[in-house]
């Protein structure tokens, strides 16, 4: 839960330290920005998580409500691969962890 970055590959990350991390990212709402972001009390976490958009805000509650669902981390890390020659990344969404 500190600031520290850790690197590992995919095959070597572990879902309970995932769970247990902070956000990749976080997000700002700001005048005039086309999406809505915000925070979500989530039953299933006793906490708030994050979304960024109305579609993220839509599948978040399906999981808070889904019965097998027990953990939802938000942006919980990067992905980093090289595609076609070119460096690729991506934050996905949500990591569910499951009964």
């Amino acid at each position: 839960m500190d600031d520290s970055t850790v690197e590992r590959p995919m095959g070597q990350l572990r879902s309970a330290q995932v769970m247990r991390a902070k956000p990749w990212r976080t997000f700002r709402n700001r005048h005039g920005q086309k999406h809505h972001s915000g925070n979500y009390w989530c039953a299933t976490m006793g906490a708030h998580v994050l979304y960024e958009s109305r579609l993220e805000l839509a599948r978040l509650m399906m999981a808070d409500f889904d019965p097998q669902v027990v953990a939802i981390a938000a942006q919980p890390f990067r992905i980093r691969a090289r595609v076609a020659g070119r460096a690729r990344r991506h934050v996905p969404d949500y990591m569910l962890g499951r009964v």
